[in-house]
């Protein structure tokens, strides 16, 4: 269980770095992280959404994987919200590029970062839920 434990604590480390970095970014200097994407020349109602929403997003789950690592009964469903969230955005973003013909290097980048994360989080749970717990 030891090793599952710190395999799941690298995972939520790294996923903490992740949501709390790109979060606040959304929020202080929103309009270069958007360019990236081709979103430029929002109206302000637009400008507030994104901060809300692609700040929040991050920031939040981050902030819990943050949290998790103090508080280890918090571990499992930290990882399990790890492997949803970044297992929906490659998929999502998967599907997009697909449809939309969208493939780019932001696409890619972003992917780089996704796929790992969620294959990392779906093997911290199987490890957490096959190792018996000591004592």
């Amino acid at each position: 269980m030891l090793r599952a434990m710190k395999f799941s604590q690298w995972v939520l480390g790294w996923a903490a770095l992740l949501g709390i970095s790109f979060g606040p970014a959304y929020i202080v200097v929103p309009r270069p992280m958007l360019a990236w994407i081709g979103l430029v020349d929002l109206a302000p109602i637009a400008m507030t959404d994104v901060r809300a929403m692609y700040a929040a997003f991050q920031f939040a789950p981050g902030l819990l994987c943050a949290l998790a690592l103090r508080k280890p009964a918090w571990t499992e469903p930290s990882v399990v919200l790890v492997a949803t969230v970044y297992g929906g955005l490659a998929s999502v973003r998967t599907f997009g590029i697909l449809v939309d013909g969208s493939a780019s290097l932001f696409h890619f980048a972003a992917l780089v970062f996704e796929v790992p994360t969620f294959v990392a989080a779906v093997v911290a749970l199987s490890k957490l839920r096959v190792e018996p717990a000591a004592g």
